[in-house]
């Protein structure tokens, strides 16, 4: 026991037993039957009422609003009916029946048809082991955008679906959802067969399992939008928040720089050299 404790913390003496403290008698008053229960209690059991019980009480309290009575528990039920796991898309019919319709929510964020999600789901389960077994199960894609996409984005202002494979580890060895999305993409079954189930997976992939997101985009927003900024436009604010946030979707500052320069005379020999 002692090798696990540092040098500088061997010498630390902690109490094993809560201090004996006098306990306090309050004077009952002539014809008074109720008396103080706090008050009559040990050390050990003042804790376990005053301190360990209240803690407990407010960690299943934000345990419940979490993820028992929120909304969100449709979505992450509906997450499980999307994730091909090992064992998920075997019992899927049995499993859709129980839980179709917690697939309403995302459904209706992605603003498909319910039917025809629910027929391309079934049909993407049947043959989803072959699949897997063609690629390299032991890696899956995280989609991103290459810089040479991005750079075309921005010249011509569209919204490609243009993604560069960038391989890492699969724990799931090819049964999860990024693994699932990836087969939609890399066969082209997104442009027709699957068309509906690969926007849902894409508002699945989307969404942000934890507000820590959310959180660090509040607090860019505070340094950004501060009180000599106050009467800042929302599309520079925007604009600023994105490239402060996702810096990785920009496209390199010279080739805006290229792009602004190329718009009038004067400003390609300022910027242009």
């Amino acid at each position: 026991m002692d090798k696990k404790i540092p040098n500088h913390l061997q010498n630390v003496e902690i109490e094993v037993e809560f201090p004996l403290r006098r306990r306090k008698r309050i004077k009952i008053m002539p014809g008074g039957k109720a008396f103080d229960e706090i008050g009559n209690l040990d050390e050990n059991s003042k804790y376990r009422v005053q301190t360990f019980r209240v803690i407990m009480d407010k960690i299943l309290e934000a345990v419940d609003s979490r993820f028992i009575n929120n909304c969100n528990t449709s979505l992450l039920i509906s997450l499980s009916l999307l994730s091909p796991g090992q064992k998920y898309f075997e019992n899927l019919e049995e499993r859709i029946k129980k839980y179709e319709n917690n697939l309403d929510t995302i459904i209706k964020i992605s603003g498909v048809d319910k039917i025809k999600v629910l027929d391309e789901l079934r049909s993407f389960a049947s043959c989803y082991s072959k699949l897997i077994s063609t690629l390299n199960i032991t890696s899956h894609a995280s989609l991103k955008q290459s810089d040479e996409d991005i750079n075309n984005d921005y010249e011509t202002d569209s919204s490609s679906d243009s993604f560069k494979n960038d391989l890492t580890s699969c724990k799931e060895n090819g049964y999860c959802i990024p693994c699932a999305f990836s087969i939609l993409y890399d066969y082209n079954f997104h442009s027709s067969a699957y068309s509906n189930l690969y926007r849902v997976y894409k508002v699945a992939l989307t969404l942000s399992c934890t507000q820590v997101c959310c959180e660090r985009a509040f607090s860019k927003l505070k340094i950004i939008k501060n009180r000599l900024r106050a009467s800042m436009s929302q599309e520079l604010l925007e604009s600023l928040m994105l490239k402060s946030i996702e810096p990785d979707l920009l496209p390199d500052t010279n080739v805006i720089i290229d792009n602004i320069g190329k718009n009038t005379t004067e400003l390609r020999k300022l910027l242009i050299f």
